[in-house]
């Protein structure tokens, strides 16, 4: 997205067209992830979901916590990398009416476009800058990142997930 924003403001991309594009693009992945879900998500998790830990005990929980607070998961989930890939999937096994869905669901989408792609745009100069400083890190900065990160994910899993 912050690519097509330096392009649109360097005139290389037509800009109505692109946030168009931008918009529809974002709704169509999340829209046919939660139809994955909502057909696929409960034979998924029966059939394989021991495998990764998933009990119905845990699903249960999911499904509660998902009608309680997994709306929003899907405006904020767009800005987590990794996330946003699977809260579409989350809204349409856990049942969540497609309206509700929809809502929340495109609104994060057009306020996650809007945002990288008017960083892009109004920035665009500054980001080709700090692309080129982030060559510069050391490959230990990452690797530290990389197991900091892991380890934030393991901790809340342990706490939160428990059955």
């Amino acid at each position: 997205m912050v690519i097509s924003g330096v392009l649109m403001s360097k005139g290389k991309l037509n800009i109505p067209l692109t946030v168009f594009f931008c918009y529809a693009g974002a709704i169509a992945g999340i829209t046919t992830s939660y139809l994955l879900g909502r057909t696929a998500g409960h034979y998924l998790f029966a059939k394989y979901g021991r495998w990764v830990g998933i009990t119905p005990a845990r699903l249960e929980k999911a499904h509660r916590w998902f009608e309680r607070l997994g709306k929003w998961l899907l405006v904020v989930g767009y800005f987590i990398p990794g996330v946003r890939h699977f809260t579409g999937f989350s809204a349409g096994a856990t049942e969540m009416h497609y309206k509700q869905f929809a809502l929340f669901a495109y609104s994060g989408a057009i306020i996650w476009v809007t945002t990288f792609l008017s960083l892009g745009y109004f920035l665009g100069g500054y980001c080709l800058e700090f692309y080129e400083k982030l060559e510069n890190i050391d490959l230990i900065t990452i690797v530290i990142f990389i197991i900091a990160a892991a380890l934030t994910v393991f901790i809340i899993r342990r706490r939160y997930l428990k059955s």
